[in-house]
């Protein structure tokens, strides 16, 4: 599990009808519950040890964009893909964050 303190911020933006959709999350403010599965899925994806990664756009239409900025204890990260480049270890991450926003949206 993650033994620091962490903050990410999520977007999807793009898609048909281009709404974005956001949330931050701070490790501390989450319930323990949802502290853990995060913390998983964070050590799963390894996205406090992989470098800054900037994906472009690709001329796909209506397709999904999503950026994802971290703060692992003092160091932060920026990341950003599309639906055709996430890579695959980022997924159950980035589908528990759009859960996230959803939430919080409604």
């Amino acid at each position: 599990m993650m033994n620091q303190p962490y903050t990410i911020f999520f977007e999807r933006s793009g898609g048909f009808t281009g709404i974005p959709l956001s949330v931050q999350v701070s490790s501390v403010e989450l319930a323990k519950k949802d502290r853990d599965r995060l913390d998983k899925l964070m050590v799963e994806s390894d996205i406090c040890n992989l470098k800054n990664i900037k994906n472009e756009n690709s001329a796909i239409r209506d397709q999904f964009d999503y950026l994802i900025r971290v703060k692992c204890d003092t160091v932060e990260k920026q990341f950003s893909f599309s639906d055709n480049t996430v890579p695959t270890d980022f997924l159950p991450l980035i589908n528990y964050l759009l859960q996230l926003a959803l939430w919080k949206k409604s």
